[in-house]
């Protein structure tokens, strides 16, 4: 399991992970951890009662597209899966690229934001290496894991992969909702979209103004990628001189 992602923060990715390798290894696998050696610690002490984890450091410090990262994939993670006997390796994050394969590698797609939203990630870095980099890690793995069948068809038609190396496994979620006691039930309701997208817009705009701005530092707090946030800023209107 590539855990390269952990920086100390647990967003929707983290999370994913943590679960599914708590999942595997209650019931009596062995999973082979790998994060980066200056987070160790830190991951050992989130699986701290679990059984059955083997974890690995990498001398890596950012789980961003690089050739080092893509060295990594290639050999590093390959020869580690070798040599534990591992069956699978789990690529979490949107992309990886292994080069060469020991053994069967899945990739989880999460989105595909470069192809939907260019100016959020910026036209050259979207162009000639985000796009570029996730056709070419669909095309290397195995296996793809989305979160839904949106995304699935999204993937197929943008990104070009055959539907049938794409698997669907939904996210759940992590607490029950509890009801919320002032709601005005006499209101008439909008589609819920309108109102999913109500709740998620004045969430943000809090935390923004909270941040002063600084859609990193609200990142952080909202537990989500910069990317993401900057997507949702603009997908929802918000607006700085709005907020004042």
């Amino acid at each position: 399991m590539d855990f390269r992602k952990f920086d100390g923060v647990i967003g929707g990715v983290e999370r994913g992970v943590i679960e599914i390798t708590k999942y595997i290894a209650a019931h009596g696998h062995q999973v082979v951890l790998l994060c980066k050696e200056s987070r160790f610690s830190e991951v050992e002490n989130l699986f701290e009662d679990v059984t059955n984890i083997t974890f690995i450091s990498l001398q890596v410090l950012t789980h961003v597209m690089s050739l080092r990262n893509a060295w990594i994939d290639s050999k590093t993670i390959q020869d580690i899966a070798e040599k534990t006997g591992a069956d699978v390796i789990h690529f979490p994050y949107n992309w990886s690229f292994p080069l060469r394969k020991k053994v069967p590698t899945v990739l989880t797609v999460h989105d595909v934001i470069p192809f939907t939203f260019r100016e959020a990630m910026g036209f050259f870095r979207n162009v000639f290496l985000y796009k570029p980099g996730i056709r070419q890690a669909c095309r290397l793995n195995s296996m793809i894991a989305t979160v839904s069948e949106f995304s699935k068809q999204d993937i197929v038609k943008k990104v070009g992969v055959p539907g049938d190396k794409i698997r669907v496994i939904p996210n759940g979620l992590r607490e029950p909702l509890e009801p919320d006691e002032n709601m005005d039930v006499s209101k008439k309701p909008q589609s819920l979209k309108e109102e999913m997208d109500a709740v998620e817009r004045e969430v943000i705009r809090k935390t923004l103004l909270s941040c002063n701005w600084n859609q990193s530092q609200a990142a952080r707090h909202l537990k989500i990628s910069e990317t993401n946030i900057r997507f949702k800023i603009n997908q929802l209107g918000i607006r700085r001189d709005a907020q004042r």
